[in-house]
């Protein structure tokens, strides 16, 4: 996917096949890459309001999460063993109620911020406003964090592997 907007879609709980990746879902060995892309105002009445990656290889280079919703990961849930790159991309104005900008999850899960932003997120009522990891190894090389709003820490990491 190359120069695209994914704006105004939901995966709503009354869709009996799905309730998460409002935007993006990719799952079950799937290889994706997002190079310049939007993601704006998506939702999810469950996981990944923007994107939901479950057992998927992603590469994202310089896109814009902003202003999705959902219960677990507003703008975005990785687990069941997702192997994620993203380089320059902005996680902006997300909500959930605990991972608002990205919630990581799954003891095999790989993920690789390298030169992101995550800014005014905000967890209605969890904790991990920018970055919620339940599980799994996350890299964060010089990246900002800034301006979260959640009951709790704006990171937490439960348990896994942090580097950054």
């Amino acid at each position: 996917m190359e120069n695209c907007t994914i704006s105004g879609n939901s995966a709503p709980s009354s869709n009996p096949h799905s309730t998460s990746g409002g935007g993006v879902a990719a799952t079950n060995g799937a290889n994706l890459t997002m190079l310049d892309c939007v993601l704006l105002r998506n939702f999810a009445s469950k996981e990944g309001g923007g994107l939901a990656f479950f057992g998927a290889r992603v590469r994202m280079e310089r896109c814009r999460i902003v202003d999705n919703h959902a219960t677990f990961g507003g703008g975005l849930i990785l687990d069941s063993s997702s192997f994620f790159s993203c380089i320059e991309c902005a996680f902006l104005s997300n909500n959930a109620v605990r991972g608002a900008g990205v919630y990581i999850g799954g003891s095999f899960t790989i993920v690789n911020f390298i030169h992101c932003d995550f800014a005014h997120n905000v967890a209605s009522e969890g904790s991990g406003a920018a970055l919620y990891i339940s599980s799994g190894t996350l890299s964060l090389v010089s990246s900002n964090v800034v301006n979260n709003t959640g009951s709790g820490s704006y990171f937490i990491l439960k348990s896994g592997a942090a580097d950054g």
